[in-house]
């Protein structure tokens, strides 16, 4: 378990470095100077210089480096500190509310979970990634360290968004995959069992800001095995970060 949530952290540390392509968002200098480097880094010449007042397009991102454009003649890449300190201010939005909504449409997330599944405790993780303004596809990992045995649920999950009704929004989730149940260290002797797994569930979305947001979920299991003769009930809370 801890090998396979070090990956998971690995994977999302990589994604998290690529330079994206971002949706262009409109700024103005508004103090004295804002010097543009040929490239993201300092070591990069100083090519143009914006002065106050002089309204910018925003169009790439480099780790905190940002790519602005005045016209087809000016252009460079600033720091993100620098730009903090000359008080770069965008249009009908706070500088803060300019750095959430800077990536466009954030395509993955890493998010943790806690709850109980038959009144026992599970810890989970998921990585996911919404390839449509509706649709999201997650890999979930839950642990659940129970008296008598323990059990990991691993399963590709498929999210439904509904429109946002009020302050929330309405999910319902399908997957299908593995079900591990061991034996706990408390007791001698027994036998693992290893069983495919489906799974229906069906939660709320209370989205904070574009890039963190809170969940609560009801979800049912279904194993395909005999020595499983009803189904596994979870509530979960999450929390998710998006990038």
């Amino acid at each position: 378990m801890i090998k396979m949530l070090s990956l998971i952290l690995m994977m999302v540390f990589s994604f998290s470095v690529f330079a994206k392509v971002q949706v262009p968002v409109e700024l103005r200098i508004t103090e004295s100077y804002l010097e543009l480097h040929t490239g993201p880094g300092s070591e990069y010449r100083v090519e143009h210089i914006l002065l106050t007042g002089e309204k910018v397009q925003v169009t790439k991102q480099n780790a905190d480096w940002f790519y602005l454009e005045r016209d087809e003649k000016v252009f460079g890449w600033a720091q993100l500190d620098t730009l903090l300190d000359n008080r770069i201010d965008s249009f009908d939005m706070s500088f803060d509310e300019f750095l959430i909504n800077f990536e466009g449409d954030l395509e993955f997330d890493f998010a943790f979970r806690s709850g109980f599944i038959e009144g026992d405790f599970l810890l989970g993780l998921e990585m996911g990634h919404r390839f449509d303004s509706d649709l999201r596809i997650a890999l979930n990992i839950r642990q659940v360290p129970g008296k008598i045995s323990e059990s990991l649920f691993t399963t590709v999950d498929i999210d439904y968004f509904f429109a946002r009704t009020k302050s929330v929004v309405p999910v319902l989730t399908v997957g299908v995959g593995q079900l591990l149940n061991t034996p706990s260290t408390q007791v001698i002797g027994g036998e693992s069992v290893s069983t495919a797994v489906s799974k229906l569930g069906f939660g709320i979305v209370f989205a904070e800001s574009k890039r963190i947001s809170f969940s609560a979920g009801y979800y049912l299991y279904f194993p395909d095995n005999e020595s499983y003769e009803e189904e596994l009930h979870e509530i979960s809370i999450g929390l998710n970060y998006f990038y």
